[in-house]
């Protein structure tokens, strides 16, 4: 299965997404491209976004959960 892609360039949003511990928003054409190529890979086609939430939510923020 042939895939080609266009990623841009994306230096910024990354650098700050990962200084905040944050994921790419899902706005970002980055992250768009990312979820088409995963998409075609798979076989299932594009995504919707899926907001993490509990545990990993937690972890994404920096934040422990308490038992």
């Amino acid at each position: 299965m042939p895939i080609s892609a266009f990623l841009p360039e994306a230096r910024r949003e990354l650098h700050e997404a990962y200084a905040r511990g944050k994921l790419l928003p899902d706005s970002s054409l980055l992250c768009r491209q990312i979820n088409r190529i995963a998409g075609e890979l798979t076989g299932l086609g594009a995504a919707e976004p899926v907001k993490p939430d509990g545990l990993f939510a937690a972890a994404l923020q920096g934040r422990r959960r308490r038992a």
